[in-house]
């Protein structure tokens, strides 16, 4: 990361920000109903969304990198606003700052642990975010190296209905490289209960450089993404 002003464009985000209030918007969903002709059925389950969360922060990526100073501020910024508007309690929620390669594999693991206890009768969503150093090949820890494969490979095995992965770091884009795709039906517009799969934002391509910023108190990125989650994306007021 820089910290030269960078100028973000404001509709990219809006459609970010609205793609997470839509994963995350949430009051209890009930399974689709019955048909007119079965009305002596019992009502169906009210199935209920349970989030978790994964935050990171690391300042520190090594000796050949210089210190970031709002890392470790924007994720207990992403924290609270995950807590405060995303549905996340402050039980399901992990704020790790500075780990070293093996704790954040431990926590992901540690996580995966608990939501597999917790997925029986209801809808589970998990949210990973990472700011700090990274390159194009993974995230930089003090100097160790995480590579995309292994990140990619950890989140996609939490067994939860969906995933998010949220990458504030340089050259992050080449997290979501992949072979083989093919289009899909839309899926943000089903109800929070109905959604399954998962999702990945990042601040950059593989090969732009991400940036904070004094004047904002922290990376470009995530101040507009949070800012955006507590209302400011909601352009129709809905």
């Amino acid at each position: 990361m820089t910290r030269r002003l960078h100028r973000l464009c404001p509709l990219l985000l809006r459609v970010l920000c609205t793609a997470c209030v839509l994963l995350l918007a949430g009051a209890p969903v009930r399974a689709a109903t019955a048909r007119a002709d079965a009305e002596a059925l019992p009502p169906a389950p009210v199935l209920t969304i349970r989030r978790f969360a994964l935050v990171v922060g690391a300042n520190d990526g090594g000796h050949d990198r210089p210190v970031l100073r709002f890392a470790n501020s924007d994720a207990r910024a992403m924290g609270a606003v995950l807590q405060g508007f995303g549905g996340v309690s402050q039980a399901d929620l992990q704020v790790l700052q500075d780990p070293t390669p093996a704790e954040l594999m431990e926590a992901i693991d540690a996580m995966s642990d608990r939501i597999r206890r917790a997925r029986r009768g209801q809808h589970v969503q998990f949210v990973f975010y990472y700011s700090g150093h990274s390159d194009e090949q993974g995230l930089l820890l003090e100097g160790e190296r995480v590579t995309y494969k292994d990140l990619r490979h950890k989140v996609q095995s939490v067994p939860a209905d969906v995933r998010i992965a949220v990458l504030d770091s340089c050259a992050s884009g080449a997290f979501t490289r992949t072979k083989g795709g093919t289009k899909r039906a839309p899926f943000l517009v089903s109800p929070a209960a109905e959604v399954k799969g998962h999702a990945f934002l990042t601040s950059s391509s593989m090969d732009e450089a991400a940036q904070e910023s004094d004047r904002v108190g922290g990376s470009f990125f995530t101040h507009y993404f949070t800012t955006g989650l507590r209302g400011a994306a909601d352009v129709d007021g809905d």
